[in-house]
């Protein structure tokens, strides 16, 4: 095997390898919410388009803390997308922060049955 060859297979396995450690590092955190996370069911009341070099889609969240506040906000934790990754008024799990309801992630990828 000549020598771009082996250097193309090194550069394989690394990107492999770093694809590998960012999953490995989101299914963690993923898991911290769910332990930790207050959960609770929101609804997706509109996508917010923020346009630039890259434009992206973000979901807004309507959910209600166990205290009864009622929290709306964008969920800039989660992964953007150039398309809308919940439709408007979609039932989707959350876990927010009992000290900073605002800072929450969302749980679930499909809709939540009632």
């Amino acid at each position: 095997m000549d020598t771009e060859g082996i250097k193309l297979i090194i550069g394989m396995l690394a990107g492999a390898g770093l694809l590998f450690i960012i999953s490995y590092f989101a299914q963690a955190n993923q898991e911290w919410w769910r332990k930790n996370g207050v959960r609770t069911r929101g609804v997706v009341m509109r996508n917010t388009f923020h346009l630039g070099r890259i434009s992206v889609a973000r979901p807004v969240v309507r959910f209600t803390t166990q205290e009864g506040k009622v929290i709306e906000a964008e969920d800039t934790r989660g992964t953007a997308m150039a398309t809308p990754r919940f439709s408007v008024g979609r039932v989707i799990e959350v876990a927010y922060n009992g000290a900073n309801p605002y800072e929450f992630v969302i749980l679930s990828s499909s809709d939540v049955l009632a």
